[in-house]
């Protein structure tokens, strides 16, 4: 499964296609996808997911105080159920109605909820949400539930391993008559993704899920 569809990083590399481009293609986009997967705290696949958070903070309890919440799973997807419990202990969560108040913002794509209100200090949190996507006929993921840094990263990663097989392939073509069909990029491209990855998104010091 793919995180863009062969045809955006085709047109992306300006090629012109055939069946061996593509099957390159191809090719990097399944390493880009396996590598996302390996990295990220969450498989790519469509799952529901709980969170669960303790706020131990004092200045949570003060008037006008707010917190951001970041979520395992680093996105969430939108036109599913999304839902936030409170409670006293952990044990109570489970029979909380989910809050139905405007207290809360939502960034999706970077999984961050952010809390407009105060709470005392021990206060229980649960979310509930829906994490990963939906996979379409062109055995890709569809694309509009994608976040847009995901996919940035993903197009990144895909050209550089790509570029990598081109290059060697037309060596190895020219000196042995033969082609390479498994390569490995540069450990300095794979170094700066998974930086990337593991630490985006940084706006915050956000308080994580246990």
């Amino acid at each position: 499964m793919y995180i863009v569809p062969v045809q955006d990083l085709l047109f992306s590399l300006g090629e012109l296609g055939g069946d061996d481009i593509e099957e390159m293609l191809k090719q990097a986009l399944s390493v880009t996808t396996t590598f996302c997967e390996d990295v990220l705290p969450t498989t790519l696949a469509r799952k529901t997911v709980v969170d669960t958070f303790q706020f131990t903070d004092v200045s949570l309890s003060k008037v006008g105080s707010f917190i951001t919440l970041k979520l395992k799973h680093g996105f969430v997807d939108v036109g599913q159920p999304f839902e936030i419990r409170f409670a006293s202990t952990r044990t109570d969560l489970g029979s909380m109605d989910p809050d139905d108040s405007s207290n809360y913002a939502l960034n999706a794509e970077q999984g961050h909820v952010t809390l407009f209100s105060s709470y005392e200090i021990g206060t229980w949190c649960q979310v509930t949400y829906t994490s990963g996507f939906d996979v379409d006929s062109n055995n890709a993921f569809a694309t509009p539930t994608v976040p847009s840094w995901l996919k940035d990263i993903a197009m990144g990663y895909a050209t550089a391993y790509y570029k990598e097989l081109e290059q060697l392939n037309s060596f190895l073509a020219d000196k042995k008559g033969s082609k390479l069909h498994n390569v490995e990029p540069p450990e300095i491209t794979k170094t700066l993704l998974n930086h990337h990855v593991r630490w985006y998104p940084t706006a915050f010091d956000p308080v994580m899920s246990i």
